[in-house]
């Protein structure tokens, strides 16, 4: 059996392996955050930022399930734009991060995070910019066309 690539146009088909993939791991994502939110929440200390990743969670299954049921729906640039959202989401977190993990001390996460969240920051505001020229341009391109 064959499967066709998965490429990333409005008009994509994907796969139904693919498809259930997206699914699963939307589905995933929502259980997870849903089950660390509720074990937090029944504790007495209660982290906000414990409750903001898992609220994340909750968030980004949703957004990975809508974005796969509509995916022939939603523009490019919208795509675009939620991902780049949510890649400097993910920077900034790691940016904060207050304790490291088993390989990784704090000093080396926030170094990790601060340049994503310039890259990431910097190259999506040059292409919010670019567009907004371009759709500028063309906007008073399509007055000269009517005013002839």
């Amino acid at each position: 059996m064959k499967y066709k690539k998965i490429t990333f146009q409005n008009s994509s088909p994907l796969t139904l392996k693919a498809k259930i993939a997206f699914y699963l791991v939307g589905v995933i994502l929502i259980a997870a955050g849903i089950f660390f939110l509720v074990c937090d929440l029944t504790h007495a200390i209660v982290e906000g930022r414990k409750i903001a990743v898992e609220c994340l969670m909750i968030i980004g299954g949703g957004a990975v399930i809508t974005g796969v049921y509509f995916r022939k729906r939603i523009p490019e640039m919208v795509k675009f734009y939620i991902s780049w959202i949510g890649m400097i989401g993910a920077s900034i977190t790691l940016m904060l991060a207050q304790h490291g993990t088993y390989r990784y001390g704090p000093t080396t996460l926030q170094v990790i995070g601060f340049i994503g969240t310039i890259f990431f920051g910097g190259v999506g505001l040059w292409i919010i910019f670019n567009d907004c020229m371009y759709r500028l341009k063309h906007r008073e391109d399509d007055k000269d066309q009517e005013s002839d």
